[in-house]
């Protein structure tokens, strides 16, 4: 483990691990295997430490952080375990019947040196499954998690710091300043997760380096209630979806636009599910808190200049700013340029606007940058078939909200301003993979070699034939 005051150490660690970079990328399935198995085992050993730690940090309940967390973490990491034997085996490629003699093949080779550098709102999940694609690609890595989550970012170090040589992982703590030195460094790939602007200095970072990068952003993930939709349930997954976590999460339904046959029903179900998820939020213990009071203020002023410009509060609107509290609130907003839409909201504000034909809400969507999430609340199949034709997004789910993030065999990630690159299962292997095309001939001929110097009119007749027929 590398703290923010040994900061002269960055350099020195970053040449050790780049020593290994070509003995990490030739250990074998069993050798990769067997440091997985050893996370697995540890991160176990540590849940009930890690459900404390994410209670200090975000006020997260025991069943909360272990679903969310711990749970989606292990059944990723159980499966790559089952399947890397096959992501490493070297894949046959077919060959062109021009290229008759020849074998063509894929070999998986890891990248090199990786950074990882995480988000607060997920510490432990998004720290370590990028990490388990690193490991199972062969490559060392430098992990950088939030400061902001400081009580699970000890722990995530002394995890890392318990099963892994510092040759290949470590970890390190800080602030802003940390992770400037870190992206000053020539990195062959670069993990960030977190938000847009921060996104772009990576960028700015992986291009001056050359490095490859995943980005995993965010951006106002909207949600669709058709006049087909049904609302009982409907108003239940969303309520569930949107405030889990208090909102803070990159693939939150961020806002509503339902049919206005729909409206006056559905906002009352919406307050209706308030009540029966968190009865009163303030003393529920399965309701979350905002991360610190910097993100409690850019709500609360997000909230206050949303109502001044018109929105109607319809529930919640509490702020608790000793207990980083803002109950579960609801807004109806006719303005569609009010001061709520400027932003991400990642917090538990959800506002609701009402349209008018999917047409409508399709153009609402696509006046925005895309997301990393989309959702559509319908039983029409032509609703669902207009909505995914019309729209685009990293990824989403009908009838439902986060659920694909739970599919390990599902590719997660951004579409353009969302972020690009994939992770999960096979994708998060493959981020740190490079696939490396080899061709192999006989020592003794290859019908290409009747195509080389010198050309003569038999051999323009073979290309001449090609051209025809290839």
């Amino acid at each position: 483990m590398v703290n923010f005051t040994e900061i002269g150490s960055f350099q020195s660690k970053f040449e050790l691990q780049g020593k290994e970079v070509l003995a990490l990328g030739k250990t074998t399935v069993w050798q990769r295997l067997k440091k997985l198995k050893n996370l697995e085992k540890t991160i176990i050993k540590y849940q009930d430490d890690i459900c404390e730690a994410l209670k200090k940090d975000l006020g997260k309940s025991e069943a909360e952080s272990k679903i969310s967390e711990i749970f989606i973490l292990l059944s990723e990491l159980r499966h790559t375990r089952r399947n890397l034997s096959t992501w490493m085996t070297d894949k046959p490629i077919s060959s062109p019947l021009f290229m008759l003699g020849s074998r063509s093949y894929i070999r998986h080779e890891s990248k090199g040196r990786a950074l990882i550098i995480s988000p607060w709102n997920y510490p432990v999940l998004l720290s370590f499954s990028p990490l388990i694609g690193a490991v199972a690609a062969g490559c060392p890595v430098i992990l950088k998690p939030s400061e902001y989550s400081a009580n699970a970012s000890v722990l995530i170090a002394k995890i890392v710091e318990e099963v892994f040589d510092e040759r290949e992982a470590t970890v390190v703590l800080g602030g802003v300043e940390a992770a400037q030195a870190l992206l000053k460094l020539p990195f062959d790939h670069m993990y960030f997760t977190g938000s847009n602007a921060v996104g772009k200095v990576v960028m700015r970072a992986a291009a001056e380096h050359l490095s490859s990068v995943t980005l995993e952003l965010g951006g106002k993930s909207p949600v669709v209630v058709t006049s087909s939709a049904y609302v009982p349930k409907a108003s239940e997954r969303i309520i569930f979806t949107k405030f889990f976590n208090n909102g803070q999460i990159c693939i939150a339904p961020d806002y509503i636009l339902v049919d206005k046959s729909k409206k006056d029903v559905f906002i009352s179900s919406l307050k209706k599910e308030i009540d029966n998820l968190f009865g009163q939020a303030k003393t529920s213990r399965d309701y979350t808190r905002i991360i610190n009071k910097r993100h409690y203020d850019r709500l609360k002023d997000l909230f206050e200049q949303s109502v001044e410009a018109g929105a109607e509060v319809i529930a919640g609107g509490e702020f608790i700013e000793d207990e980083l509290y803002i109950s579960p609130t609801i807004l109806y907003v006719k303005d569609e340029d009010n001061p709520i839409m400027e932003q991400e909201i990642f917090g538990p504000i959800m506002p609701v606007f009402e349209y008018d034909g999917l047409e409508h809400a399709v153009q609402f969507i696509n006046r925005i940058e895309r997301s990393l999430a989309s959702y559509i609340y319908t039983t029409s199949k032509k609703e669902e078939t207009y909505f995914l034709n019309h729209t685009r997004s990293g990824g989403g789910a009908i009838n439902h909200g986060l659920v694909q993030l739970a599919n390990y065999n599902l590719p997660f990630g951004g579409s353009s301003q969302s972020g690009f690159g994939k992770a999960k299962g096979v994708e998060s292997f493959l981020a740190f993979t490079n696939q490396r095309s080899l061709v192999k001939n006989s020592a003794y001929f290859s019908i290409v070699d009747l195509l080389g110097y010198p050309f003569n009119k038999a051999k323009l007749k073979i290309i001449n034939l090609l051209l025809r027929w290839f």
